[in-house]
């Protein structure tokens, strides 16, 4: 019997999702899950710890969990025409909560994402505090707060609080998008746990969800304890708003909710980094059904990572220039195709060329496509790659080919610090 920790929120939804896992009323296999109930920014963290096996998550701090985590194709909350609020004593307008202190759940929850994408500021422009959710109106009436971004039930008692609306998040997202789902949070599995087990555990987890779905007041009594101060209606109400056929699946619907609220966080430099949107925006179009499990690859990039990319890219071409050669322009398909083989040799830790340069180039019409490898012991350094590439007769005869016109590099450092470096050079199909 494999052991799985499991987390997920103290929360009347999250509860209903996992009653059937919890009261052992499916058959779970050779598995025994222990459930881990800890608020979603500890869930956030901890996930970039890698401390859990299965967890809910923030679709925002997903973004930066792909590297060790997959999403599960089920457990989603997605807010439909409704989502996070902010409530103030008075109603206030958009422009003045921008200028007001802001109590927020976490720093890395899809709400504080969303906020930033209504007010069309940076977390860092705003005057914000992070409270623990459920201590939000506690904070707002200490005045240590004036307006407070709500998640969870808090969303059914603002009133019965004292206070008003003066944003529904979801509804504003929806309208935005011409009716998209706002994604809130998913469920991801360990990828270390090895494919067989994701697909299984990711089995079980559905399966769970279809149980309470079909059972709905024994899940809702179950998860009635979880509901501080909810009665039985208020909490089906809120369990329906948050589970339900977009938690079964995200469909088509709920995957384009996903991309739009990721890549378009990335494109105004809400998330990850703006200038990175178009490689995030390709690695989204890699989303592979394998079994049960979702997957989605995209490198953990924070920090000067995406800078090292840029500057690489900058130091090429202006070797390219001083050789009396025209600029390579980023292509986000040949960046996610170098991002993918260095993070495959980090793995395995040895530097090896790609045998199906021909069959890529089929796959997404390129021609003349060559690849350049380099092996850094220690920190990534622009300048050294393309210095070492400059010394080599045939590294050099790549950077600089006059058949090519489009480039994209990639780099991943393996468990021992060993960074694993890619250039990409490609020209497009002629149409």
């Amino acid at each position: 019997m494999q052991t799985i920790s499991l987390g997920h929120s103290p929360d009347p939804d999250d509860a209903f999702m996992f009653y059937a896992m919890a009261s052992h009323q499916i058959p779970m296999g050779d598995y025994e899950f222990q459930h881990i109930l800890q608020d979603i920014q500890t869930l956030n963290e901890r996930a970039r710890r890698q401390d859990l096996d299965v967890t809910a998550v923030s679709i925002h701090a997903y973004a930066y969990l792909t590297q060790d985590y997959a999403l599960m194709h089920c457990g989603a909350s997605m807010g439909d025409n409704y989502g996070p609020m902010l409530v103030a004593r008075e109603l206030l307008s958009k422009e003045q909560m921008a200028g007001k202190k802001i109590a927020v759940p976490g720093l890395l929850t899809s709400a504080s994402l969303s906020l930033q994408l209504y007010l069309g500021r940076k977390i860092e422009e705003l005057d914000v505090v992070v409270v623990p959710f459920d201590e939000i109106f506690e904070a707002l009436r200490r005045g240590q707060a004036e307006v407070g971004l709500l998640i969870h039930e808090g969303q059914l008692t603002y009133r019965e609080e004292g206070f008003v609306l003066c944003e529904d998040l979801g509804c504003w997202w929806f309208k935005e998008t011409g009716g998209l789902p706002l994604p809130l949070g998913g469920n991801v599995i360990r990828r270390s746990l090895g494919e067989k087990a994701m697909a299984e555990i990711t089995e079980i987890v559905e399966q769970s969800i279809r149980f309470g779905l079909e059972h709905r007041r024994a899940g809702v009594e179950h998860a009635l304890p979880l509901g501080r101060g909810l009665d039985h209606e208020m909490a089906d109400r809120f369990i329906g708003m948050y589970v339900n056929e977009l938690t079964l699946d995200y469909g088509e619907r709920g995957r384009r909710a996903v991309r739009e609220f990721c890549v378009g966080a990335m494109r105004r430099g809400f998330c990850l980094s703006r200038w990175m949107w178009p490689l995030f925006k390709f690695m989204m179009k890699q989303l592979i059904l394998l079994g049960l499990v979702l997957f989605t690859v995209l490198p953990d990039l924070q920090g000067t990572e995406d800078e090292g990319l840029k500057s690489l890219m900058q130091l090429i071409n202006q070797e390219r220039v001083k050789a009396g050669k025209k600029e390579l322009v980023m292509s986000p398909d040949l960046m996610g195709i170098a991002w993918e083989w260095s993070y495959r040799m980090s793995k395995e830790g040895r530097l090896k060329h790609r045998k199906n340069l021909l069959e890529l180039c089929e796959k997404h019409d390129f021609r003349f496509m060559n690849e350049n490898l380099h092996l850094n012991l220690s920190e990534f350094s622009a300048a050294k790659v393309v210095k070492s590439w400059m010394e080599s007769p045939a590294h050099r005869r790549n950077m600089l080919e006059d058949k090519i016109a489009l480039m994209g590099v990639g780099y991943a450092k393996a468990g021992d610090g060993t960074v694993f470096v890619v250039f990409n050079g490609a020209a497009k199909v002629d149409p």
